[in-house]
């Protein structure tokens, strides 16, 4: 009963409700981009999807209006695929594909917080999630909940809710880091983020990890963009020969003009603020 009833449709303007004033204001904007038809027959030089490090550290604006920041808050590649799968049903199209890699992982675990709103299982299973995943049994029951919750929201009436007239899809942190010696604590990368072949079975159980690199797999011909972290751009070479993916791309520390060294750009630790954003971007856009 409750896999039949996660497979209803879950109506925008409940998810509207739910994230109006949230860290995940951005997926309203999105939504009412698509019911508006803002990407129908829309071709663009290149779309970016990644989490909060994209979404705040790639200024679309800045680029142009042949360029569109995709990126939410919360790493998650299911997210990712989500994304660009309603991009391209809209009727969007992109020359480039830029898959954003923040600190050092390719893929990260779980299931996004925002997915048992916004699909139903079949999406899932469609494209390569595992049954054997303890994240994907807790995503049907959330998804059954809220299906059920917009139900009765329903029968309570409708509100207005916030209209997005806003072009670009950058976000802005306009706060600096408090403490300009801070150093990011590296915190060891498990080899199954970095290395698709060595998943096991309890990691995809208790993880969900091969089941994100499946999503991940769909972006085979995006280009990696890895973004840096406070004070550590220098190890984006080595990251990157980790990854030893086809079309990673590394703006060199030069062109930034040491905007990773420079606590003034950091809204945090692993976050551009909107300073930080506009010098990372000309650089960027010197690059593509």
């Amino acid at each position: 009963m409750i896999v039949l009833i996660s497979f209803n449709h879950i109506p925008n303007e409940y998810i509207y409700k739910k994230f109006e004033n949230t860290q995940y204001n951005k997926i309203n904007w999105f939504l009412q981009k698509i019911e508006n038809g803002d990407f129908k027959e829309r071709k663009y030089n290149g779309v970016f999807f990644g989490s909060s490090q994209c979404y705040y550290g790639i200024n679309d604006s800045i680029l142009g209006p042949e360029y569109l920041n995709l990126g939410m808050n919360t790493p998650s590649r299911d997210m990712d695929l989500y994304m660009y799968e309603s991009f391209e049903n809209a009727g969007g199209k992109t020359d480039n594909i830029y898959s954003i890699i923040g600190g050092e992982q390719m893929v990260s675990y779980g299931i996004h917080p925002l997915m048992p709103y916004l699909v139903n299982p079949g999406w899932f299973v469609r494209n390569g999630q595992s049954i054997f995943s303890l994240h994907f049994y807790k995503y049907i029951l959330i998804r059954s909940q809220k299906v059920l919750e917009s139900h009765f929201d329903f029968l309570l009436g409708s509100k207005q809710f916030l209209k997005f007239k806003r072009l670009f899809g950058v976000g802005y942190l306009d706060r600096i880091i408090v403490n300009k010696t801070s150093r990011l604590n590296m915190v060891k990368t498990p080899q199954s983020c970095v290395n698709p072949k060595v998943v096991t079975f309890y990691e995809e159980f208790r993880y969900n990890i091969s089941s994100q690199w499946k999503f991940f797999d769909k972006f085979n011909d995006s280009k990696k963009l890895l973004m840096p972290s406070f004070q550590l751009y220098t190890e984006c070479h080595k990251i990157s020969e980790t990854f030893n993916v086809k079309g990673t791309v590394v703006i060199e520390i030069d062109s930034l003009n040491g905007c990773n060294n420079d606590y003034q750009n950091w809204a945090d630790l692993g976050h551009l603020n909107r300073y930080g954003a506009i010098k990372f971007t000309l650089a960027l856009k010197e690059k593509i």
